[in-house]
């Protein structure tokens, strides 16, 4: 059983004649009779009444015909969802995380994402900035998050928003830091500092 027999023989059911039917299909009026002779062959049975007023269908056609129509329909779809696939990034992207979730909107981003490219999985890796940039230079993650700013020429970087940071300290000391004059004036105080790669 071939496709184009099914089409022929929902054709001729639609519109009960063999030469409509091939102008429908675009192919020669032969070409369906055909294809219907075959498929009665097949089948084992006879699916239209001939007439001089055109073709109607059997009894037994008219139920072979809701299955062919759901058939034609499957596979219809089985093309549209190779075609979508086609055009679809698919397959795995890991993603580097240097914050908390919900400060770098990861739901949203999940969302936008689920929507447009269905085909994807996502694997997040919590990491520091700094790694962020070795591991995706060194391609063990696609995509990253980072804090602060980075040039290079293989890595494409863009800017998803500012954000204050606070310098924090005991309130007994409020006077001595609201009189420090600059930056070293306040570089005397005894710091907790972050590591040295941290972009902060």
């Amino acid at each position: 059983m071939e496709l184009d027999q099914l089409r022929s023989f929902v054709a001729v059911a639609k519109e009960g004649h063999l030469t409509r039917a091939a102008r429908r299909l675009f192919i020669s009026q032969p070409a369906v009779s055909a294809h219907i002779k075959l498929l009665e062959e097949e089948l084992g049975v006879t699916l239209f009444t001939r007439t001089p007023q055109g073709m109607l269908l059997t009894k037994e056609g008219q139920i072979l015909k809701v299955q062919a129509e759901t058939s034609l329909n499957a596979i219809n779809e089985l093309f549209q969802q190779a075609k979508r696939m086609q055009n679809e990034l698919a397959g795995v992207i890991k993603i580097g995380l240097n914050a908390d979730p919900e400060f770098l909107k990861i739901g949203d981003f999940f969302s936008v994402m689920a929507e447009q490219y269905p085909q994807l999985e996502f694997h997040l890796l919590q990491r520091p900035s700094w790694e962020v940039i070795e591991e995706i230079q060194n391609e063990v993650l696609d995509i990253g998050y980072m804090f602060g700013e980075y040039s290079n020429p293989n890595i494409k970087a863009i800017l998803l928003r500012t954000f204050n940071l606070l310098v924090i300290a005991p309130t007994s000391w409020k006077d001595r830091l609201e009189r420090a004059a600059d930056w070293h004036d306040l570089a005397v105080f005894p710091w907790i500092w972050s590591c040295e790669n941290c972009p902060h």
